[in-house]
Formats: C-alpha cells, sequence, structure tokens
C-alpha cells in the first residue's frame, strides 16, 4: 500500500495554470488527483514540489505573471 505519493521539482510552462489537471494513475484504475484547477491566471510551475499528504495548499502568488513556485 502507498501511503504518500511526492512530486519533486515540478516544471511546467502554461498560460493559465487553472487549465492544467494532474493526476497519477495506477495500473489497477486507483487515480490520485493533484491538481485541478488551481491559482487562476499564473502561468505555470517552477521547481513546485508537490506532495500528497501536505498541510497547506498549493502557493498561489499575487504577481500573475510569475509561474507557481518561484
Amino acid at each position: 500500500t502507498i501511503s504518500d505519493v511526492n512530486i519533486l521539482n515540478l516544471n511546467l510552462n502554461h498560460n493559465y495554470v487553472q487549465d492544467v489537471v494532474l493526476v497519477l494513475n495506477h495500473p489497477d484504475g486507483t487515480q490520485l488527483l493533484y491538481i485541478d484547477g488551481v491559482c487562476t491566471n499564473q502561468n505555470g510551475f517552477l521547481n513546485l514540489n508537490l506532495n500528497s499528504q501536505a498541510a497547506t495548499a498549493i502557493p498561489c502568488t499575487a504577481n500573475n505573471n510569475n509561474p507557481i513556485g518561484q
């Protein structure tokens, strides 16, 4: 049984991050939804670390022209 999944140093360029859906699919059909419609008008992720057991949400910055994690 897997109890914790981490994605390290995620880098992704996309004009509108809220369009991005990131799902981890296991061969047995189990899915883990990581990202779905976060941080309106940000333009990507830069060295972002994700943890399925994180105590806080993805940090959205006030500057909408910067990638998340920068």
